[in-house]
């Protein structure tokens, strides 16, 4: 996915509070559709239960459901938010907290 356009990778937690405020950020992002946005889901429930975390607010954003926490593990996350650019296969930009869509699109622009 990432030979043809940089790709984001979000990482968060239904139960983590500054991930109710970057997750907007994202979905409007991924809305755009000018850079894919996959997101994972950390230990946040059983999959009918992230998909209804993810109705409620209203975002759309492809996630995956690491219950377990085991993706994050293996990805060596710390926190949550996390952000991970990857170009080519490989990871280019690492990022934590909070930050505006215009930010990430424009991050991932500079790496086209």
């Amino acid at each position: 996915m990432s030979q043809q356009r940089p790709v984001l990778v979000y990482f968060w937690g239904s139960w983590c509070g500054v991930c109710r405020q970057s997750s907007p950020s994202v979905d409007k992002l991924a809305k755009s559709a000018d850079y894919p946005v996959v997101s994972v889901a950390v230990n946040s429930g059983e999959p009918n239960e992230v998909q209804q975390y993810l109705s409620q607010h209203g975002w759309q954003f492809v996630t995956i459901n690491d219950e377990d926490g085991k993706i994050f593990t293996d990805w060596q996350g710390q926190v949550t938010p996390s952000f991970i650019i990857l170009k080519d296969g490989e990871m280019v930009q690492g990022l934590t907290g909070i930050h505006p869509a215009w930010e990430l699109k424009l991050r991932l622009w500079l790496l086209r």
